[in-house]
C-alpha cells in the first residue's frame, strides 16, 4: 500500500468529489464528499493486488464534479519483480519475497536469536528452541520453573542430555545430578552448587554459571565446558566472514554483522540480488536489479533499460 497526497494550494475551500482508479488491481479508498481548506492535505491509501508477474500500469483521477482536479499514474509489481524495499515492511533488512517469515515483526528473521516469547524468531519453523521454556532433549522437562510452553514439565537441570530429569534415578559417583534435586552423587563435592561436580565435567568449580550444558553468553569465558568460547553469541564471528554481530567481538573479529550465520552477509559486503541486506546498512539489494537507482519507479528486473537515467523507463516509452 502506497499514499497519494492532495493538497489544497489555492486560496479557497476545493471540494473533493470522486477519487477513482483506471485499472481494477488498484483500490483507492477515501471517504468522499471531502471539503479541504486553503493548506489542508488529504492522504488517499492506494493498494495493489497482483493477479500474476507481469508489472500492471493504472491511473489515478481526482475530480470536482466533471472537473478533473488531477491525474497520478500508478504503477505496480508483484513480489518477485517489484521494489525490494516495498516489501521489506517491517525494516529488519529481510525481504517477505525471500525468507522473512514474518514481515510485520523486526524481531523475526532468520538467525534471529530466539526468544522465550511463543513466536519462531528465526523462521526456522520450530517456537523457543533452546530457551529455557522448551524440552530440547526431548525427556519430557524443560528447564523453565514456571513451565514450558510445549507441553513439558518443569525441572530439568540440563536440557541437553536426556538422561538427567527430575525423572531420573541418581547415579554415584559419576559426578552428575543426574535426577536434578540440587545434590550431585550424595557426598561428592559440587563446590558452586551448580548441580555439576568436577568430575562430572565441571570446568570452573567456583562459578555456579560454568558447568556442562550452561547456556554460553557473550562474555569471554567458556560457559558450557565444551572448550570453545562465546560459540553461537553475539561476541564470537560465528559464520567465518570475520565480522561478529557485537557490540564486542572476543574473536579478535570486527562488530557490526546483520547476519552471523551467512557469511555473504556483513559490514560493506558486496551487495547481491538475493533480497537480502548483504552489506548490513539496512538497504536490500541496492545497486542491483531489484532496486530502482533513478527513481523512475522502474527496476532493471521490471523492465528498465537504464536504470542510472530517469528518462530511460517503460512509463515513457523510451525503453
Amino acid at each position: 500500500m502506497r499514499e497519494v497526497t492532495i493538497v489544497n494550494r489555492g486560496g479557497v475551500a476545493l471540494q473533493i468529489d470522486e477519487v477513482t482508479t483506471s485499472n481494477g488491481r488498484f483500490d483507492a479508498e477515501v471517504e468522499l464528499p471531502r471539503s479541504l481548506l486553503p493548506g489542508d492535505q488529504l492522504q488517499v491509501p492506494v493498494t495493489f493486488r497482483p493477479t500474476g508477474d507481469d508489472p500492471a500500469g493504472g491511473e489515478l483521477v481526482v475530480r470536482a464534479g466533471e472537473a478533473v482536479l488531477g491525474r497520478v499514474a500508478l504503477w505496480g509489481n508483484d513480489c518477485e519483480a517489484g521494489l525490494v524495499s516495498a516489501y521489506d515492511a517491517d525494516g529488519d533488512g529481510f525481504s517477505g519475497c525471500s525468507i522473512d517469515c514474518d514481515d510485520q515483526d523486526p524481531g523475526a528473521y532468520p538467525g534471529a536469536a530466539e526468544k522465550v516469547d511463543g513466536v519462531d524468531n528465526d523462521c526456522d519453523e520450530r517456537i523457543d528452541e533452546g530457551t529455557e521454556a522448551t524440552d530440547d532433549d526431548g525427556d519430557g522437562y524443560c528447564e523453565d520453573p514456571f513451565g514450558c510452553i510445549d507441553g513439558a514439565e518443569p525441572g530439568d537441570c540440563h536440557d541437553g542430555d536426556d538422561a538427567i530429569g527430575p525423572h531420573a534415578t541418581e547415579i554415584l559417583d559419576n559426578g552428575i545430578d543426574d535426577d536434578c534435586d540440587g545434590r550431585v552423587d550424595f557426598g561428592i563435592d559440587d563446590d558452586d552448587g551448580d548441580g555439576i561436580a568436577v568430575s562430572g565435567g565441571d570446568c570452573d568449580d567456583a562459578d555456579p554459571r560454568v558447568y556442562p550444558g550452561a547456556v554460553e553468553e557473550p562474555n569471554g569465558v567458556d560457559d558450557d565446558c565444551d572448550g570453545a568460547i562465546d560459540e553461537g553469541t553475539s561476541a564470537m564471528d560465528d559464520d567465518g566472514d570475520g565480522w561478529c554481530e557485537g557490540p564486542i567481538c572476543t574473536d579478535g573479529t570486527m562488530p557490526g554483522d546483520c547476519h552471523d550465520g551467512d557469511a555473504t552477509v556483513y559490514v560493506d559486503a558486496p551487495e547481491l540480488a538475493d533480497w537480502i541486506d548483504n552489506d548490513c546498512d539496512h538497504d536490500v539489494d541496492e545497486g542491483t536489479v531489484h532496486s530502482d537507482d533513478d527513481g523512475d519507479g522502474y527496476t532493471e528486473q521490471a523492465g528498465d533499460c537504464d536504470d542510472d537515467d530517469d528518462q530511460l523507463s517503460p512509463g515513457l516509452g523510451t525503453c
